[in-house]
């Protein structure tokens, strides 16, 4: 016959383990043991003087924990299920908290009194097969002076149930406004349709009192896409009790709106007082939504001594104001009286200028200065009720002559 496949010594080692896997089950060796609760008496009420208790325990094998507290009354309160533990030594926290019945992940502080602890522990193979005998540890735990009032969290409302966040100020953002019953550490998450979390709000410390969260569909300063999210606020106070409240809120149209000047000229480069200075300002759209615009349109003439607000309607009132979310390109020079005193619409017709679309806009600026004989003009793009992102651009010294 051939060789053996396996030699001697591996045959006799391979034994001794059978073999000691047999002794232990038949001398009777626990897989479970050093159980211990520590302090056996807890007040959990966030004054950090006993407000947990350590439950330790060792296995020898690979096994499925469960650890269940049950009340006088022999209601249950779940505190591990089937947890998968390797051979070793473990700790467990327990502060006094379970889940209440959904929805939401509702936590709240046990009612004092003493309460039956049931340890089990079931030995498995890797891929979870049971293996021998479920072994239990069975002990008790009091709780006294537990905090059992949870901060409650009232009045939901969301001013806009959908936000259309591209900066044409129209719901852009809403204000979520919200009561607190009691002082907690209140945290805000948007989650999608997919159950991606994205936070809105860090873990807060606040007082019992009325608040209002301003989401304007951003998270860490990144837009979520367009879709439906679900607005989580959750509030946990000192003894652990935690609680939440929901509110829909959709993303609608959301994009990134961004202007850039490509050129500025300024001509002539010297010129007499009381004549026109010839200026040409290109732009494009580099952002991801529409630009709304308004007048004056390209082409209308200025002097230095007007602003936007020269154009008046029947009633008196300006016709080119200052209008949130609308985007227009400015003109100031040193000695200007405000900023950015000259004003012009994007394109020719007022229209939207679209996602890459690029526009030049024309006018004149008649000359009046008489401050002084060199005068330095620059541009910027205008952004109503935000500022002039990109500050000043094109910087051109003027020479004024009399």
């Amino acid at each position: 016959m051939g060789a053996s496949r396996y030699s001697s010594s591996y045959i006799a080692a391979l034994l001794a383990v059978v073999l000691g896997v047999l002794l232990a089950a038949c001398s009777g060796a626990s897989n479970l043991s050093n159980v211990d609760i520590t302090p056996g008496t807890i007040s959990p009420n966030g004054d950090r003087v006993d407000d947990s208790a350590v439950i330790s325990y060792s296995l020898s094998r690979l096994s499925l924990i469960s650890i269940t507290l049950s009340s006088n009354a022999g209601v249950q309160y779940p505190f591990r299920r089937d947890e998968r533990r390797a051979a070793g030594s473990y700790t467990a926290l327990f502060d006094g908290t379970y889940y209440a019945d959904p929805p939401g992940p509702q936590k709240r502080v046990m009612a004092d009194g003493k309460y039956s602890v049931l340890l089990r522990a079931v030995p498995v193979d890797e891929s979870g097969n049971i293996l021998g005998t479920e072994e239990r540890w069975s002990g008790s735990i009091t709780l006294r002076d537990g905090d059992t009032d949870p901060p409650l969290i009232r009045n939901v409302v969301s001013r806009y149930p959908v936000i259309s966040p591209n900066g044409d100020a129209n719901q852009d953002e809403t204000d979520i406004s919200y009561s607190l019953s009691k002082k907690a550490t209140v945290t805000i998450t948007a989650v999608d349709s997919t159950g991606a979390s994205y936070l809105l709000d860090p873990p807060t410390a606040r007082s019992a009192a009325l608040f209002s969260h301003v989401w304007n569909g951003t998270s860490s300063g990144r837009l979520l896409p367009d879709g439906n999210y679900t607005i989580h606020i959750q509030a946990m106070d000192k003894a652990g009790n935690l609680s939440e409240a929901t509110i829909e809120v959709a993303i609608d149209s959301g994009g990134t709106p961004r202007l850039e000047i490509t050129k500025v000229s300024f001509s002539p480069v010297s010129v007499l007082r009381g004549k026109e200075l010839e200026v040409e300002i290109r732009v494009r759209n580099s952002g991801t939504v529409p630009l709304r615009t308004m007048g004056p349109a390209p082409g209308t003439p200025y002097d230095t001594d007007m602003n936007f607000n020269f154009w008046k309607g029947a009633d008196g009132s300006p016709l080119y104001f200052e209008r949130s979310g609308v985007w227009r390109v400015g003109v100031e020079w040193g000695l200007a009286g405000r900023s950015y005193p000259v004003r012009w619409g994007l394109t020719k017709d007022l229209s939207d200028l679209q996602p890459d679309q690029e526009a030049i806009i024309t006018g004149t600026i008649k000359v009046l200065i008489d401050q002084t004989r060199e005068v330095y003009f620059w541009a910027s793009v205008v952004q109503e009720g935000v500022g002039f992102p990109g500050g000043r651009v094109g910087q051109q010294k003027i020479v004024v002559s009399y």
